[in-house]
């Protein structure tokens, strides 16, 4: 028996660096006969690049993870991947088909639900059989859970087939090799950063002592008891390690919301770097990815920051795999044109950089809907033609029956559809995204029956499975800001350190209800043996991992967290943080400097006596629309009005919008009351004129809308009444002279009667709320056309006497005026701010100045304005 050695003791306490002077040790004497083993790939190339700055050479195979070192001992046994048993989850699934779980056999989260529960019960101990042992006497009931067993034994059948062992059978496997054959000349082996130790890891554990002298580190937690007291009871020495870590200066941070926490957080790590720090000295913990990665990733682009994320992110997060699945994708639907453009969008693909590219995507888009190649290579030009005709000679499309790895050889083949690799980082991403697409696709054939298969039903496999998969940041930079996981921090310490998101449920998270196993379940099974996870136990293990998070720092640790929520509700902050004895702060406003400085704009106006003739002629006559809009801001009337430019083509989606159903509900209304006809007819015969001539998909939205809209103007032919002696005008257009200029526009609906008074209707499709809001914005000076329509029937000689907005959505609402005095307040007013907002327009004023801040949300142009800039400034000049 050699020397068996248990260093317990909480976070911070030194096990990792006892280990690390033995592994010193063996190195400096040139020695290969040890085994570092860690949990994870990323925290053993920590410690080998640690090791390397510090001068110390390795053998690669010196520092390895346990799945390298079960490679090591168990040659010829494969490993199945977490992809493979995905994969082949989904594939019993589809083959049993339990009744159980047929209403929920589409739902995207079944099969790694499914695959997450059995691979736990299996690293308990518990297979197939035993399951169903369980079952007959009473542990488990329901035919759900017979279900799981059913999927569990046959994934195993499939596992058998396919040559492949779960990571718990390798485990036992490898614990008796150990056992049998020895170490061949591995004298010491350390085993560190694991949180605990399951059944089978202990298992090879106690096989590796007996041939070797072993040091396992483990910190004392909860989790880790039952593992101590079976290393205990196996002879293993503990030594008790207290925790000998310098109290760093600790900070409470709150902010707005997490955009400015994570400008808070950028600030900070420019302020240590000008402290002396290195980059790579900063780092920044996470609970999960999602939504601080992203988010902290783009922060720290733009302050100039750079950093390496050593979390996990979805495959498809990545434009070279979204290429390559939707150009599969675009093939399976015929080369069907949005699908395409699709593909050919993605940054990563070659025809995105084409210059000609932009001009063929508008003339796709506005054709839409379309399929084939055939009018695809009318819209394009020679350099488009030419990856066009690249694109449609891939091999995968001719619908020829493949073996499962020559369809992989033939996804091979879209490769060349991407951007060549090229110097940086952008490159490193997309050559991994796509070693890892392949692999997967790769994985998925292995286990597919070697029988010739069509396209179709290969990807109904390997989509699954692609969406599953994850990619690692492929990065080797060696001063960047570390973004870590809360389970990859476990060994790390750096001597700055932010702990960010700290909101109550999210750090420590809230364990989830388990969809497969209830707690009920999960008890009895531990009372039989099985030691299967429970909530306490999760929660505990939420718990340890923020004292991790805690004990990274030696010289600074910050805890942030947002006062908001991204919805405008107060956010609570994790409770966790009253516990801590610390000072107080809030987030700092972060306002980026630019690198040169400028000098101010002078007043934004057009002064060019020849602009200005140029306006005078384009604007001799003017739409009430337009007076309207510059009302609202000049700024966004130049841009929509004079600068004129061109939007994207709306996709066939895109094109049930206000415009179009508006444009449907005044024909309606106009055919209606000219006609006399039934409502309902006269509404279905436009609605589908109007979908056939916008080229509008049916479907749920557009069913949706034409069910709202045909209900409301039904009402509105119901409550409508036509009084006697009243004549009604639809859609009768008029131009009206003002002082120095001419006004152009439609109404909606007039009646007239015999004494020459006037009613006038303007129709919208809006709700109650809406038309609220319009009779404010009118009341307020910003909507011209009431007044105006009014003032044009005076000017023809009729006497108006009221003014209705008529909402025609979710039912009938009417507001507006019939009081004399405010009519011809109305009127007056319009033509006032008419006249002057057509002078200013002429001396060519178009500065940002919104008058309706909230309608801000919804214009075209709010980048380009910066009106945020705007708001910034005011608040500064307020606060003198």
């Amino acid at each position: 028996m050699q020397e068996m050695r248990l260093l317990l003791g909480p976070p911070g306490s030194g096990k990792t660096s006892r280990l690390l002077d033995e592994v010193r040790r063996h190195a400096r004497a040139g020695r290969g006969d040890f085994r570092y083993l860690a949990p994870t790939a990323t925290l053993r190339d920590h410690i080998a690049n640690l090791l390397a700055r510090e001068g110390l050479l390795v053998r690669p195979s010196t520092i390895a993870t346990i799945a390298g070192f079960l490679e090591e001992v168990t040659p010829g046994m494969d490993a199945a991947s977490d992809e493979d048993l995905l994969m082949l989850t989904a594939r019993a699934i589809g083959e049993k088909r339990p009744a159980a779980l047929e209403s929920l056999r589409g739902s995207p989260g079944l099969a790694a639900a499914l695959a997450a529960t059995v691979d736990e019960l299996a690293s308990a101990g518990c297979g197939p059989g035993e399951w169903a042992a369980l079952g007959s006497l009473g542990v488990w009931e329901g035919a759900r859970l017979r279900a799981l067993g059913e999927i569990y034994e046959a994934v195993e059948e499939q596992l058998r087939a396919q040559g492949l062992a779960r990571r718990a059978g390798l485990l036992a496997e490898a614990a008796r090799r150990v056992a049998q054959r020895g170490l061949a000349g591995v004298r010491h082996v350390y085993l560190d950063g694991f949180f605990t130790l399951s059944p089978y890891e202990l298992k090879l554990v106690e096989a590796l002592a007996k041939q070797a002298h072993v040091e396992v580190a483990l910190p004392e937690w909860v989790g880790a008891r039952e593992a101590v007291e079976h290393l205990r009871a196996a002879g293993f020495r503990i030594e008790r390690l207290i925790s000998r870590r310098t109290q760093p200066d600790v900070v409470l941070c709150s902010a707005t919301n997490e955009e400015r926490e994570a400008g808070e957080i950028a600030l900070r790590i420019t302020e240590a770097r000008r402290e002396g720090f290195a980059w790579r000295e900063c780092g920044v913990i996470l609970r999960n990815r999602l939504p601080y990665g992203p988010l902290l990733e783009t922060t720290f682009a733009r302050f100039g920051i750079p950093w390496r994320a050593y979390c996990a992110t979805p495959l498809m997060e990545h434009s070279a795999a979204r290429c390559l699945a939707a150009l599969v994708e675009a093939c399976l639907a015929n080369w069907e044109h949005e699908a395409v453009l699709r593909a050919l969008s993605e940054p990563s693909c070659v025809s995105a950089r084409l210059p000609s590219f932009s001009r063929f995507q508008r003339a796709v888009c506005e054709a839409l809907p379309g399929e084939g190649f055939d009018a695809l290579m009318k819209a394009a030009e020679p350099e488009v033609a030419g990856f066009l005709v690249s694109l449609s000679g891939w091999a995968g499309g001719d619908g020829v029956r493949r073996l499962p790895a020559e369809w992989v050889e033939s996804l091979a083949g879209l490769v060349p559809m991407l951007q060549p690799p090229a110097p940086g980082s952008e490159s490193a991403w997309r050559g991994a995204a796509v070693d890892t697409f392949l692999r997967v696709a790769g994985q998925v054939a292995r286990l597919l029956p070697v029988e010739a298969m069509e396209l179709p039903a290969f990807w109904d496999e390997l989509r699954p499975v692609l969406l599953g998969a994850s990619l690692r940041d492929p990065g080797r930079r060696r001063d960047a800001v570390h973004l870590l996981d809360a389970y990859e921090a476990r060994q790390w310490e750096l001597p700055v350190v932010f702990v960010c998101g700290l909101k109550e449920g999210e750090f420590p998270r809230r364990p989830a209800v388990d969809p497969i196993l209830s707690e009920a379940v999960r008890l009895r099974l531990r009372q039989q043996g099985i030691p299967v996870s429970l909530a306490s136990g999760r929660e505990a293990e939420e718990r340890f991992l923020f004292e991790i998070a805690q004990t990274r720092a030696t010289h600074r640790l910050v805890y942030s967290w947002p006062q908001f929520e991204s919805g405008g509700d107060p956010a609570l902050r994790s409770i966790a943080l009253d516990l801590l004895t610390a000072r107080e702060q809030t987030s700092r406003r972060v306002q980026i400097k630019p690198a040169a400085e400028r000098q101010p704009l002078p007043p934004v106006a057009l002064d060019d006596h020849h602009v200005r003739d140029r306006l005078a002629s384009k604007f001799a006559v003017h739409s009430v629309t337009a007076l309207e809009s510059y009302l609202q801001c000049p700024f966004q009337f130049f841009l929509r009005y004079t600068v004129e430019p061109q939007g994207a083509p709306e996709r066939p989606s895109e094109r049930l919008n206000p415009l179009f159903t508006g444009n449907v509900l005044h024909q309606v209304l106009k055919d209606w009351h000219q006609s006399g006809a039934a409502m309902d007819r006269i509404f279905d015969s436009v609605w589908t004129r109007g979908l056939a001539r916008n080229r509008i998909p049916r479907g749920h939205a557009a069913e949706f809308t034409r069910s709202v809209l045909r209900r409301s103007l039904v009402e509105y032919a119901a409550n409508m009444i036509r009084e006697a002696g009243w004549r009604t005008f639809t859609e009768e257009g008029f131009e009206l002279e003002l002082n120095g200029c001419r006004v152009k526009g439609r109404i909606d609906r007039f009646d007239i009667n015999g004494k020459g008074q006037a009613r006038v209707f303007d129709f919208k499709f809006s709700s109650d709320t809406g038309i609220r809001n319009r009779q404010r914005k009118q009341e307020e000076g910003l909507a011209l056309q009431g007044g105006l329509y009014l003032l044009a029937l005076r000017r023809q000689g009729y006497e108006p006497v009221s003014f209705e907005y008529v909402g025609v959505k979710n039912g009938l609402s009417i507001r507006g005026w019939d009081d004399a005095e405010q009519l011809t307040l109305m009127m007056n007013e319009a033509r006032a701010r008419a006249e002057e907002a057509v002078f200013r327009i002429l001396q060519g004023r178009i500065e940002v100045n919104p008058q309706d801040r909230s309608a801000c949300a919804w214009c075209d142009f709010i980048d380009v304005c910066r009106i945020q800039s705007a708001q910034r400034a005011e608040r500064a000049e307020a606060a003198g």
